[in-house]
């Protein structure tokens, strides 16, 4: 897949689960799900999963990560926590990420940053 074409989130739809926070030049991306349980794992598999050409995969770097949890009978979607191997994810860039996120997926829910 080329780099241009991934979006901007990636993750499940429910649950509890660990997140990474990628740039790709000059976008962020954010990946997660509940198949692996380390920050770097989750890099990992976002390579081989959507990106094919070993040169773009040198553009993709992690600068941080957390857990997200989406509880969808209280309608709230919470980012929170850090990555051990990456540091925390940036508030802001994730912010708008989720926002965006929300909106087009879940109305009606809200959004917590811990």
């Amino acid at each position: 897949m080329k780099l241009e074409s991934i979006p901007e989130i990636i993750v499940d739809k429910e649950g509890n689960f660990k997140f990474v926070q990628l740039k790709c030049n000059s976008r962020h991306i954010l990946y997660g799900n509940s198949r692996k349980h380390l920050h770097r794992d989750l890099y990992h598999l976002f390579l081989i999963d959507f990106v094919e050409d070993s040169e773009a995969r040198k553009e993709i770097i992690p600068c941080g990560g957390g857990r997200i949890n989406i509880d969808k009978e209280k309608r709230i979607l919470e980012a929170y926590g850090y990555s051990d191997s990456y540091g925390r994810f940036n508030d802001l860039v994730v912010r708008d990420i989720l926002n965006r996120f929300i909106e087009e997926n879940m109305r009606g829910f809200s959004l917590e940053i811990s």
